[in-house]
């Protein structure tokens, strides 16, 4: 896997501003510097577990990670109290995958 340097990673603003401002709450304020080392730290560990994934797929002969590579990432990266929360995202995306093909 080509080697990525961690200053290409910039992760819109916005978004990572809102989602903090989602966990702190409506009177919270943060300063630039901490906009930007949590905008840093999300990137690497999105990077972190596209990595971790991809390994699975290798591992599988597959091109193509999927939601178990993802799932698995978790575990492999020691951070498996997000798992139980993509797992359900993946089976509500699931439902609303078949709901959707259902109505044509």
């Amino acid at each position: 896997m080509a080697q990525v340097n961690p200053d290409d990673l910039k992760l819109p603003m916005a978004p990572i501003v809102k989602l903090m401002k989602n966990a702190g709450g409506d009177g919270m304020n943060f300063s630039n510097e901490a906009k930007t080392s949590i905008a840093r730290a999300a990137a690497v560990f999105c990077l972190h577990a596209a990595e971790s994934a991809n390994e699975f797929a290798v591992k599988d002969k597959r091109k193509t990670i999927t939601a178990a590579d993802i799932v698995n990432a978790m575990d492999s990266l020691d951070v498996t109290e997000f798992k139980e929360e993509i797992q359900a995202t993946i089976e509500e995306y699931r439902a609303a995958k078949s709901a959707k093909k259902a109505k044509k």
